[in-house]
Protein backbone atom coordinates (compact mmCIF):
# COMPACT_ATOMS: atom_id res chain seq x y z
CA UNK A 1 0.00 0.00 0.00
CA UNK A 2 1.32 3.42 -0.95
CA UNK A 3 1.90 5.63 2.10
CA UNK A 4 0.36 9.06 1.61
CA UNK A 5 0.27 12.32 3.54
CA UNK A 6 -1.97 15.36 3.56
CA UNK A 7 0.58 17.74 2.12
CA UNK A 8 0.55 21.54 1.83
CA UNK A 9 3.87 22.14 0.10
CA UNK A 10 7.61 22.46 0.59
CA UNK A 11 9.92 25.41 1.14
CA UNK A 12 13.17 24.53 -0.62
CA UNK A 13 15.49 26.64 1.54
CA UNK A 14 15.33 27.99 5.09
CA UNK A 15 18.06 29.28 7.39
CA UNK A 16 15.85 29.58 10.48
CA UNK A 17 13.88 26.32 10.78
CA UNK A 18 16.80 24.08 11.80
CA UNK A 19 19.32 25.82 14.09
CA UNK A 20 22.65 26.15 12.33
CA UNK A 21 21.63 24.27 9.18
CA UNK A 22 20.24 25.07 5.74
CA UNK A 23 17.07 23.04 5.48
CA UNK A 24 13.97 22.34 3.46
CA UNK A 25 10.61 22.70 5.21
CA UNK A 26 7.73 20.31 4.60
CA UNK A 27 4.23 21.53 5.51
CA UNK A 28 1.59 18.98 6.48
CA UNK A 29 -2.11 19.59 7.03
CA UNK A 30 -4.31 18.93 10.03
CA UNK A 31 -4.05 19.77 13.75
CA UNK A 32 -5.90 18.69 16.90
CA UNK A 33 -5.76 22.27 18.24
CA UNK A 34 -7.51 25.47 17.23
CA UNK A 35 -5.18 28.08 18.70
CA UNK A 36 -6.94 31.41 18.10
CA UNK A 37 -3.74 33.20 17.01
CA UNK A 38 -2.64 30.43 14.61
CA UNK A 39 -0.99 31.97 11.53
CA UNK A 40 -1.61 28.89 9.37
CA UNK A 41 -5.38 28.37 9.62
CA UNK A 42 -5.47 26.62 6.26
CA UNK A 43 -3.06 24.00 7.64
CA UNK A 44 -4.74 23.67 11.03
CA UNK A 45 -8.10 23.03 9.40
CA UNK A 46 -6.63 20.97 6.53
CA UNK A 47 -8.31 23.24 3.99
CA UNK A 48 -8.89 21.22 0.82
CA UNK A 49 -7.71 24.08 -1.40
CA UNK A 50 -4.31 24.00 0.30
CA UNK A 51 -3.81 20.41 1.47
CA UNK A 52 -3.59 17.58 -1.05
CA UNK A 53 -2.59 13.94 -0.80
CA UNK A 54 0.99 13.18 -1.76
CA UNK A 55 2.93 9.94 -1.42
CA UNK A 56 5.99 9.55 0.79
CA UNK A 57 8.01 8.43 -2.24
CA UNK A 58 7.12 11.61 -4.15
CA UNK A 59 8.12 13.81 -1.22
CA UNK A 60 11.45 12.05 -0.73
CA UNK A 61 12.14 12.18 -4.48
CA UNK A 62 11.69 15.96 -4.34
CA UNK A 63 14.05 16.21 -1.37
CA UNK A 64 16.72 14.21 -3.20
CA UNK A 65 16.72 16.80 -5.99
CA UNK A 66 17.74 19.52 -3.53
CA UNK A 67 21.54 19.32 -3.44
CA UNK A 68 22.32 22.26 -1.15
CA UNK A 69 20.38 21.46 2.03
CA UNK A 70 21.76 19.74 5.12
CA UNK A 71 18.46 19.01 6.82
CA UNK A 72 14.68 18.86 6.56
CA UNK A 73 12.13 20.22 9.02
CA UNK A 74 8.58 18.84 9.03
CA UNK A 75 5.93 21.18 10.35
CA UNK A 76 2.20 21.75 10.18
CA UNK A 77 -0.40 21.80 11.43
CA UNK A 78 0.68 18.94 13.62
CA UNK A 79 2.91 16.44 11.77
CA UNK A 80 2.30 13.61 14.23
CA UNK A 81 -1.46 13.71 13.59
CA UNK A 82 -0.73 11.65 10.47
CA UNK A 83 0.69 8.14 11.10
CA UNK A 84 2.43 8.23 7.70
CA UNK A 85 4.76 10.94 9.04
CA UNK A 86 6.70 8.14 10.75
CA UNK A 87 7.09 6.42 7.40
CA UNK A 88 8.25 9.69 5.85
CA UNK A 89 10.91 10.19 8.53
CA UNK A 90 12.12 6.60 8.25
CA UNK A 91 12.33 6.83 4.45
CA UNK A 92 14.28 10.10 4.61
CA UNK A 93 16.74 8.49 7.00
CA UNK A 94 17.09 5.35 4.87
CA UNK A 95 17.43 7.08 1.51
CA UNK A 96 19.25 10.36 2.25
CA UNK A 97 21.93 11.80 4.53
CA UNK A 98 19.71 14.67 5.67
CA UNK A 99 19.28 15.60 9.30
CA UNK A 100 15.63 15.50 10.36
CA UNK A 101 13.51 17.66 12.65
CA UNK A 102 9.82 18.07 13.41
CA UNK A 103 7.76 20.82 15.00
CA UNK A 104 5.14 19.36 17.32
CA UNK A 105 2.57 20.23 19.96
CA UNK A 106 3.39 16.97 21.82
CA UNK A 107 -0.30 15.99 21.80
CA UNK A 108 0.49 12.51 20.45
CA UNK A 109 3.02 10.87 22.82
CA UNK A 110 2.81 7.41 21.22
CA UNK A 111 3.52 8.83 17.78
CA UNK A 112 6.36 10.90 19.20
CA UNK A 113 7.98 7.79 20.67
CA UNK A 114 7.81 6.07 17.27
CA UNK A 115 9.31 9.13 15.54
CA UNK A 116 12.29 9.73 17.82
CA UNK A 117 14.62 7.05 16.35
CA UNK A 118 14.40 8.86 13.00
CA UNK A 119 14.93 12.37 14.35
CA UNK A 120 18.01 14.49 15.01
CA UNK A 121 16.12 17.46 16.43
CA UNK A 122 12.71 18.60 17.60
CA UNK A 123 10.93 21.86 18.38
CA UNK A 124 8.02 21.60 20.78
CA UNK A 125 5.39 24.22 21.52
CA UNK A 126 4.47 25.20 25.07
CA UNK A 127 1.50 27.48 24.56
CA UNK A 128 0.75 28.40 28.18
CA UNK A 129 1.43 27.17 31.70
CA UNK A 130 0.39 23.54 31.97
CA UNK A 131 -2.99 24.21 33.55
CA UNK A 132 -6.51 25.34 32.58
CA UNK A 133 -5.01 28.15 30.46
CA UNK A 134 -4.38 25.50 27.82
CA UNK A 135 -8.11 25.44 27.10
CA UNK A 136 -8.17 28.99 25.71
CA UNK A 137 -4.72 28.53 24.15
CA UNK A 138 -5.79 25.50 22.10
CA UNK A 139 -9.50 26.06 21.58
CA UNK A 140 -10.29 22.80 23.39
CA UNK A 141 -12.40 22.18 26.48
CA UNK A 142 -10.61 18.94 27.48
CA UNK A 143 -7.51 20.70 28.76
CA UNK A 144 -6.89 17.97 31.36
CA UNK A 145 -6.47 15.41 28.55
CA UNK A 146 -4.22 17.81 26.66
CA UNK A 147 -1.98 18.38 29.69
CA UNK A 148 -1.84 14.65 30.43
CA UNK A 149 -0.73 13.92 26.86
CA UNK A 150 1.84 16.72 26.96
CA UNK A 151 3.35 15.52 30.22
CA UNK A 152 3.63 11.97 28.87
CA UNK A 153 5.36 13.28 25.75
CA UNK A 154 7.68 15.48 27.81
CA UNK A 155 8.75 12.51 29.91
CA UNK A 156 9.49 10.55 26.75
CA UNK A 157 11.60 13.45 25.48
CA UNK A 158 13.40 13.84 28.80
CA UNK A 159 14.46 10.19 28.77
CA UNK A 160 15.41 10.28 25.09
CA UNK A 161 17.52 13.40 25.59
CA UNK A 162 19.27 11.81 28.56
CA UNK A 163 20.21 8.78 26.44
CA UNK A 164 20.99 10.83 23.31
CA UNK A 165 22.71 14.05 24.44
CA UNK A 166 23.43 15.20 20.87
CA UNK A 167 19.71 15.24 20.12
CA UNK A 168 18.67 18.90 19.73
CA UNK A 169 15.61 19.93 21.74
CA UNK A 170 14.02 23.36 21.36
CA UNK A 171 11.03 24.58 23.37
CA UNK A 172 9.04 27.50 21.94
CA UNK A 173 6.43 29.82 23.39
CA UNK A 174 4.60 32.42 21.32
CA UNK A 175 3.74 35.37 23.57
CA UNK A 176 0.06 36.12 22.95
CA UNK A 177 -2.20 38.74 24.56
CA UNK A 178 -4.66 37.28 27.10
CA UNK A 179 -3.06 33.83 26.79
CA UNK A 180 0.41 33.93 28.36
CA UNK A 181 1.47 37.59 28.59
CA UNK A 182 2.06 37.83 32.31
CA UNK A 183 5.37 37.47 34.12
CA UNK A 184 4.01 34.57 36.18
CA UNK A 185 3.11 32.72 32.96
CA UNK A 186 6.70 32.76 31.74
CA UNK A 187 7.97 31.86 35.22
CA UNK A 188 5.62 28.88 35.42
CA UNK A 189 6.44 27.65 31.93
CA UNK A 190 10.19 27.96 32.58
CA UNK A 191 9.95 25.96 35.80
CA UNK A 192 7.73 23.35 34.12
CA UNK A 193 10.18 22.72 31.27
CA UNK A 194 13.40 22.87 33.33
CA UNK A 195 13.61 19.07 33.72
CA UNK A 196 13.68 18.62 29.93
CA UNK A 197 17.23 20.05 29.72
CA UNK A 198 16.34 21.77 26.44
CA UNK A 199 19.11 23.18 24.29
CA UNK A 200 17.07 26.28 23.35
CA UNK A 201 14.05 28.05 24.80
CA UNK A 202 12.55 30.51 22.32
CA UNK A 203 10.10 33.28 23.14
CA UNK A 204 8.52 34.55 19.94
CA UNK A 205 6.41 37.62 19.41
CA UNK A 206 2.81 37.11 18.37
CA UNK A 207 1.98 38.69 15.00
CA UNK A 208 -1.57 40.06 14.62
CA UNK A 209 -1.90 38.99 10.98
CA UNK A 210 -3.91 36.19 9.32
CA UNK A 211 -5.09 34.51 12.51
CA UNK A 212 -7.52 31.63 12.86
CA UNK A 213 -9.71 33.76 15.11
CA UNK A 214 -9.99 37.08 13.27
CA UNK A 215 -10.44 38.90 16.60
CA UNK A 216 -6.73 38.31 17.24
CA UNK A 217 -5.82 40.45 14.25
CA UNK A 218 -6.95 43.42 16.34
CA UNK A 219 -4.89 42.45 19.40
CA UNK A 220 -1.93 44.60 20.39
CA UNK A 221 1.46 43.04 19.78
CA UNK A 222 3.57 42.48 22.90
CA UNK A 223 6.57 44.82 22.88
CA UNK A 224 10.09 43.60 22.31
CA UNK A 225 11.14 45.26 25.59
CA UNK A 226 8.66 43.16 27.54
CA UNK A 227 9.76 39.96 25.82
CA UNK A 228 13.41 40.78 26.59
CA UNK A 229 12.44 41.18 30.24
CA UNK A 230 10.70 37.82 30.27
CA UNK A 231 13.55 36.13 28.39
CA UNK A 232 15.93 37.30 31.11
CA UNK A 233 13.64 35.83 33.76
CA UNK A 234 13.52 32.54 31.84
CA UNK A 235 17.32 32.50 31.66
CA UNK A 236 17.64 32.75 35.46
CA UNK A 237 15.40 29.67 35.75
CA UNK A 238 17.10 27.84 32.85
CA UNK A 239 20.79 28.71 33.26
CA UNK A 240 22.01 25.81 31.09
CA UNK A 241 19.61 26.51 28.23
CA UNK A 242 20.15 29.04 25.46
CA UNK A 243 17.30 31.53 25.69
CA UNK A 244 16.43 33.48 22.58
CA UNK A 245 13.68 35.77 21.40
CA UNK A 246 12.21 36.46 17.98
CA UNK A 247 10.64 39.86 17.38
CA UNK A 248 9.59 42.03 14.45
CA UNK A 249 11.97 44.74 15.64
CA UNK A 250 15.25 42.79 15.83
CA UNK A 251 14.66 39.26 14.56
CA UNK A 252 16.64 36.58 16.41
CA UNK A 253 18.43 37.56 19.63
CA UNK A 254 20.03 35.52 22.40
CA UNK A 255 19.99 36.53 26.06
Amino acid sequence: MISKLLWAGMLDFSTVDYPGKLCAVIFLGGCPFRCPWCHSPELATADTQTCKEKSVSEIVKQLKQNFVIDAVSITGGEPLLQPSTINLLETIKNQTTLLTKIDTTCFFPEQLEKALPFLDAISIDIKAPLNEKYSKATGRNDWELVINNLKRAHNILKNWKRSNPSFMLEVRTTIVPEINNKTEDIEQISHQIAYLNADIYTLQQFRPTKTLDKAYEAKEQISREKIVEWAKIAKTILPNTKVRLITKEKGFEYI
